[in-house]
C-alpha cells in the first residue's frame, strides 16, 4: 500500500497512527541506522538493539519532524546519538566480542579465518575518525549510490563525495 509513497506521505501517515507507514519507514531505513549503530560499537548485537531503539523514539517523535522529506539523515542522527550515549556508557566491544555468532557446524578453520579477517577489518575501521568510518560502513554494507547515501545521512552528495575520497585513499 504505501510501496510508492514519498518519505514525506510515510511520516505524515505514520504520525496520524499508520503502522504500515512506519513499517515501510523502518524497511527503507533500517539497513543505514544499523550501519551507523554497528559503526559506532563494532557490535552487531549492539548496534541492532540501538537501531530498535531509534525506530521507537522515531515513533514517539514522529509528529515532530521539520523535515518529514529528510527523514532519513533525521533516523541517523537519532542512531549516532544513541550510539555516543551507549559508547559512553558502555566499553567497546573487544574484537573477540564482536564476531557474530556462528552456527556451530561450520569448521573450525573457516571460523578462524573469518574472524581474522574480521579483526583485521575492524582494526582498519577503527582507525578511522568516528564520522569516515560511518561512511565506509555504510557504503559497503548498503552498496547504494553516493546521492542515496548522502541523502540517508542528512548531507549533501558533494559534502558525501568530501567524506568518502579521503577515506577511500588512506586505506
Amino acid at each position: 500500500m504505501f510501496v510508492d509513497a514519498t518519505d514525506a506521505e510515510l511520516c505524515e501517515a505514520a504520525a496520524q497512527g499508520n503502522q504500515e507507514a512506519f513499517a515501510e519507514l523502518v524497511g527503507r531505513y533500517q539497513g543505514p541506522v544499523c550501519a551507523v549503530t554497528f559503526a559506532a560499537t563494532g557490535r552487531a548485537d549492539l548496534s541492532e538493539d540501538l537501531a530498535q531503539e531509534t525506530f521507537l523514539i522515531a515513533w514517539k517523535k514522529l509528529h515532530a519532524i521539520e523535515q518529514p522529506d529528510k527523514v532519513g539523515g533525521w533516523l541517523t542522527g537519532i542512531a549516532r546519538n544513541l550510539a555516543r550515549k551507549s559508547f559512553r556508557e558502555r566499553p567497546v566491544a573487544s574484537l573477540d566480542e564482536a564476531a557474530d555468532v556462528r552456527d556451530q557446524t561450520q569448521g573450525l578453520e573457516e571460523r578462524a579465518v573469518e574472524q581474522q579477517t574480521h579483526a583485521q577489518v575492524w582494526e582498519l575501521l577503527r582507525g578511522l575518525s568516528p564520522r569516515y568510518r560511518e561512511v565506509m560502513v555504510l557504503y559497503y554494507r548498503e552498496q547504494l549510490s553516493t546521492p542515496k547515501l548522502a541523502a540517508q545521512l542528512g548531507i549533501s552528495a558533494v559534502s558525501y563525495t568530501h567524506l568518502t575520497l579521503p577515506t577511500i585513499y588512506s586505506v
